[in-house]
């Protein structure tokens, strides 16, 4: 434990490898010629460092020289579950006051299956090499280390309560329990209806909050501004709930206000570049990742010149398309008595001038190539379809959506306006039948995936990000 350090020792295999360390020590002292060779089947996690074991990797590299390896799916070696990449890695004792500058490649086996392995390899030399060597000609050599770096350090910076310079941080709705709160039933901001008051340890925002966030279920939650300011009951800011791994692609969203966790605001166009691609970025990749990236944290592509505008364009109108902003109100005296009441407008609508779409997005769409554009305008015909037939007085009450998670927990009828959310909207038109406008979304949902797609080829064909 003195050499893994407490977090990286809850991973019992550096526990091992510090062991090991302990051992080829006592070996070497025994008999300085002696040099100790380990070659051990290990997670990939360690060698990348990530930061929970960049201390441990540092005393390791003190007294271990890197000398080959590969990767390989764990499944195809051991009897167990999961398609997770495992390394097999080879290295020789050499002790180094100030550490071997260990650079760790390893050969990609991960195309590798059980069957390709199932040969003799009792025979001679030759046959095996015959046997192997078109599956090792597919093999790309990977660099593990944290050169990429890791795409939250794109985020511009913000100035905090203390007038200090950061970049932006990650935003959580959940924090501790207050000395004065110790006694109270009611201290999350849920609704009073919401069971989590009860079910959930953690709190949740405050019962007095002017400002509102959302559960991953789209629950709105009471919140009080954070440190850097960046609350408003304005639709002039996009939050999102955006993961830094690639394990998680599938957890991302975009929401009119803050995400339960992992959340992040675009409130100009610098912030939005950066977090529109990350979104973009992490829907695109999912379940289309190569293995060995599934420990890495998620780096920021290098972008051409020429094709930035274009590719950002791609980014916007593909969370136009696919975000879960919502319009709703929570109500006064909820979940406290004074609570005030908090309207929340949808901050990704194309019809209101002064939503963040409008004010700051619209402009950067370009019209050639036309996937990002044709998707926008299928959106903005959506909505002007929608608040020209069916909200023509500019509200619409007891439309069927009474048991959203938005509307559920509230005493007031559901309600949609000319800028609820597509989420909302798709309700609507699915519970009345509405041809139209169905048909609308199915246009949408077919352009969706051409710019999907579109911002997948860019990024892995020619913004080169997985080389």
């Amino acid at each position: 434990m003195a050499l893994t350090g407490q977090d990286a020792g809850k991973e019992r295999y550096l526990a091992f490898l510090a062991q090991i360390i302990n051992i080829a020590k006592l070996q070497n002292s025994e008999n300085s010629e002696l040099k100790p060779i380990l070659m051990i089947f290990t997670p990939t996690s360690w060698l990348i460092p990530r930061p929970t074991y960049a201390a441990f990797r540092k005393e390791f590299d003190k007294y271990f020289k890197f000398e080959n390896g590969f990767i390989i799916t764990g499944k195809e070696f051991f009897k167990i579950d999961g398609k997770w990449p495992l390394s097999f890695t080879i290295w020789s004792y050499n002790f180094n006051e100030k550490g071997n500058k260990n650079n760790v490649k390893l050969k990609d086996f991960t195309h590798f299956i059980k069957k390709d392995l199932a040969i003799n390899w009792d025979a001679k030399l030759e046959e095996i090499n015959s046997n192997l060597n078109p599956l090792l000609k597919k093999s790309k050599t990977i660099k593990y280390d944290n050169s990429r770096g890791e795409i939250r350090n794109t985020l511009p910076e913000l100035i905090d309560k203390n007038q200090k310079v950061i970049i932006q941080p990650r935003y959580n709705i959940y924090r501790n329990r207050n000395k004065d709160e110790i006694n109270l039933k009611i201290i999350s901001g849920f609704p009073l209806k919401d069971d989590r008051h009860i079910r959930v340890k953690a709190p949740h925002g405050f019962t007095d909050g002017s400002f509102i966030g959302f559960m991953d279920d789209v629950t709105p939650v009471r919140l009080r501004n954070d440190t850097c300011n960046r609350f408003s009951n304005k639709p002039d800011r996009v939050w999102f709930r955006l993961d830094t791994v690639f394990i998680n692609l599938n957890q991302t969203k975009v929401f009119s206000g803050p995400a339960d966790n992992r959340s992040f605001c675009a409130y100009d166009l610098d912030s939005a570049k950066c977090t529109f691609s990350w979104f973009a970025l992490t829907k695109a990749f999912n379940g289309r990742y190569p293995i060995w990236a599934n420990q890495y944290d998620i780096w920021a592509p290098n972008i051409s010149k020429e094709k930035e505008k274009y590719f950002y364009s791609l980014c916007f109108a593909f969370a136009l398309a696919e975000n879960r902003c919502v319009v709703t109100k929570f109500e006064k005296d909820n979940p406290v008595v004074g609570a005030p009441e908090v309207m929340v407008d949808n901050p990704l609508s194309p019809i209101n001038p002064e939503s963040f779409w409008s004010t700051v997005l619209q402009k950067e769409i370009v019209s050639t190539p036309s996937l990002a554009y044709d998707l926008v305008e299928a959106i903005k015909k959506l909505y002007k379809t929608f608040a020209s037939k069916y909200c023509q007085l500019g509200i619409i009450r007891n439309v069927g959506l009474q048991d959203e998670p938005y509307f559920k927990y509230f005493e007031y009828p559901d309600f949609l306006t000319p800028n609820s959310g597509l989420i909302q909207i798709r309700k609507f038109a699915e519970l009345n039948n509405a041809t139209d406008l169905n048909e609308i979304f199915k246009e949408i949902s077919e352009k969706t995936k051409l710019v999907k797609e579109e911002i997948y080829k860019l990024l892995v064909d020619d913004f080169k990000y997985f080389e």
